[in-house]
């Protein structure tokens, strides 16, 4: 009883820790799924160069790639058009679509010295392609 009382904070602790890195893993992992789900839709356009997708229908596209755990709101997605980009030459659109996700801790008080959240974020820019969409 007494080794049971001694070891039984420890390994609470170890397994809070490692339940804790999963569900951040899972929601890194996510944040960088929807970016690219993201950018993939961002790219498409029709063959004037206009995009095929509007800024909602990709956060919808972006939101449904995240998954269910610690949603991603739409405030912390950004997407910036640049019409006329000067990193591609000038003459082409981009967009830079940019996710500053909060990650709240589930076990936060004795893990990660009281604090609640961590951000996780994650940006691509992406060349828009006239004549991609499908």
């Amino acid at each position: 009883m007494m080794e049971l009382a001694i070891l039984l904070p420890f390994m609470l602790l170890i397994m809070s820790a490692i339940i804790e890195f999963g569900f951040y893993m899972y929601d890194f992992i996510g944040v960088n799924a929807a970016l690219r789900a993201g950018a993939s839709a961002a790219v498409q356009c029709a063959a004037d160069g206009t995009p095929v997708h509007d800024d909602n229908q990709l956060r919808r596209v972006m939101h449904a790639a995240h998954g269910p755990v610690n949603e991603l709101l739409p405030a912390e997605i950004d997407l910036v058009p640049l019409t006329a980009d000067p990193a591609f030459g000038g003459a082409h659109t981009s967009v830079t679509v940019t996710i500053d996700h909060r990650h709240d801790f589930i076990f936060p008080a004795f893990l990660f010295e009281g604090r609640g959240s961590i951000q996780i974020r994650a940006a691509l820019k992406t060349l828009r392609i006239p004549g991609t969409s499908s």
